[in-house]
């Protein structure tokens, strides 16, 4: 053994950390005695150089050396170099775990070794196990050697002070959870002897910034990079076909992103919540782009939606706030539930002809002014522009039969809107909340819903047609500035509180043969 003092300046250290410390060197000749060669000192030893070969059962020491039982110990061990040193199988219990492999970083080998700073590991390795390093709180660079090819799951896990680390070419493998919380690291390049990714492996690395993908790889993995909150570049393989689920979701710092032309599909909220995203070109070839793809993406302000595609999701860009300019592809027919919920950007809409249905919530919350629904549409879908607030001027065609439930429920800008004569039905609430001033409904419609046109503070006037023989509850409840009304003389029943709370209606008169009248 000798004790040298010298300036550690510790290769691994990429941003040239230095520090003066006391390094020990020992060199153990037979694996396992490792305790005897350092004595009665190891919780002196701050900076550690073993050569020889070491085993398990010395892999421990040197955990409890870097703060397995000492957490934050002034004494604990900070620098380790084990380059020389070769580690050698032993048929031991080792923390619950059997380690009989050489050349092999342990399971949990070690493990939240709380104090270890920096590591260099021995150059002859060829796997690093799953949850090798967890919790090396305070581990901030290394080097993995050239010969490993694979570094298995949550191996680095939660390894929060890790700022950098160079993966060797030889590297095959990158387990699930790999990397999972490591928010100091930086930037990663990843070899391109790996052709597939496993889940998570980035997850959560909130400071990583750069990332460089193998050029084989042909999917993103779910959650590959969620909550990776400063990634602002991912160089994509040309061989990319699939992007899974929420696989750059919370990625804030991500403005723009080339997607190659060999994509397919893009997964559930494979973008969601990346507030930074301006740009995206969605490549010809793209086949479809599941829910919520590119949800709250607010700064995002132009798409357009490749001619090849065959199938989207619902709430596709839900609170896309900055939004103002949409392309569909002649191959959708529909906008799905929720599909530009929230967008207030969105002033205008020009639905094409190749849609026919617009499904739940499509555009409410949006900032729509104005809206043409195309002569192919019989139908408006329940709560379709619901809490568009900036909606002043609505066309509808003269093919529609029905408005559905809250469709244009709080609606406050809408003052105004002609019914066609063929709508027979209106749901619930279709226009409660809204600002019409006028209403005239058309000659065929039988019934007026609950709530239809309930708390319209500004509507004045109403047309009722004779061919109504039913007013349901609270169809005018709230009504304010309603002063005048005629009930047609057909009229049957009349819902309890039809005309509750408005407040300017002095004098109602009910038809002679009405013969159900509810409170």
């Amino acid at each position: 053994m000798k004790r040298l003092c010298l300036l550690f300046l510790f290769g691994l250290c990429l941003h040239a950390v230095s520090a003066q410390v006391w390094l020990t060197e020992v060199t153990v000749n037979k694996a396992g005695t490792l305790s005897e060669v350092l004595g009665n000192r190891p919780d002196t030893i701050i900076a550690l150089k073993v050569n020889g070969s070491i085993n398990d059962k010395d892999a421990k020491l040197l955990r409890e050396m870097g703060g397995f039982k000492h957490f934050d110990s002034p004494t604990s061990l900070r620098l380790l170099d084990l380059s020389d040193a070769n580690l050698v199988a032993i048929e031991d219990d080792y923390d619950g775990q059997t380690v009989n492999v050489d050349n092999v970083v342990g399971t949990s080998m070690f493990g939240y070794s709380w104090c270890l700073m920096y590591l260099a590991l021995p150059r002859n390795i060829t796997r690093i196990s799953s949850v090798a390093f967890v919790m090396c709180a305070n581990l901030q660079a290394l080097e993995v050697p050239e010969g490993v090819v694979s570094i298995d799951e949550a191996a680095f896990s939660y390894c929060e002070s890790l700022r950098e680390i160079k993966l060797p070419n030889s590297l095959r493998k990158l387990g699930s959870w790999a990397f999972n919380a490591c928010v100091s690291l930086e930037e990663v390049d990843l070899p391109d002897a790996i052709d597939e990714l496993e889940v998570r492996s980035f997850n959560g690395c909130a400071a990583l910034k750069r990332v460089h993908l193998p050029s084989t790889v042909k999917k993103i993995p779910l959650m590959l990079f969620v909550g990776c909150h400063d990634l602002e570049a991912v160089d994509m393989p040309k061989t990319l076909t699939e992007i899974d689920e929420q696989a750059f979701a919370d990625c804030y710092s991500l403005a723009s992103l080339e997607l190659p032309s060999s994509l397919r599909r893009i997964g559930p909220e494979a973008f969601c919540e990346c507030h930074a995203l301006k740009d995206i070109d969605l490549p010809e070839g793209l086949e479809k782009i599941a829910t919520g793809a590119f949800f709250r993406c607010k700064s995002l302000k132009r798409i357009t939606l490749p001619e090849s595609l065959t199938s989207i999701g619902t709430r596709l860009f839900e609170g896309c706030e900055s939004l103002s300019e949409v392309h569909l592809a002649k191959s959708i027919s529909t906008i799905k539930e929720g599909m530009f919920r929230g967008c207030k950007s969105l002033k205008t809409f020009e639905i094409p002809s190749h849609v026919s249905t617009i499904e739940y919530q499509a555009f409410a919350f949006s900032g729509l002014e104005s809206i043409t629904i195309p002569a192919q549409f019989n139908t408006i879908t329940d709560d379709a522009f619901s809490f568009c607030e900036s909606l002043r001027e609505v066309r509808l065609p003269e093919t529609l039969t029905s408005i559905g439930t809250s469709a244009f429920y709080h609606c406050t800008a809408l003052e105004e809107i002609t019914i066609p004569a063929n709508v027979r039905e209106f749901g619930q609430n279709a226009f409660q909340y809204s600002g019409l001033r006028s209403i005239s409904l058309p000659e065929g419609l039988t019934e007026i819903s609950s709530g239809l046109f309930s708390y319209c503070e500004q509507l004045a006037q109403v047309t009722i047609p004779n061919s109504v023989k039913k007013i349901e509850g609270y169809a005018f409840g709230g009504c304010k500035r309603l002063k005048d009304i005629s009930l047609p003389e057909g009229l049957q029943e009349l819902g309890g509180c039809a005309f509750c709370d408005c407040e300017s209606l002095d004098y109602i008169k009910l038809p002679e043969n009405i013969s159900r009248l509810n409170r």
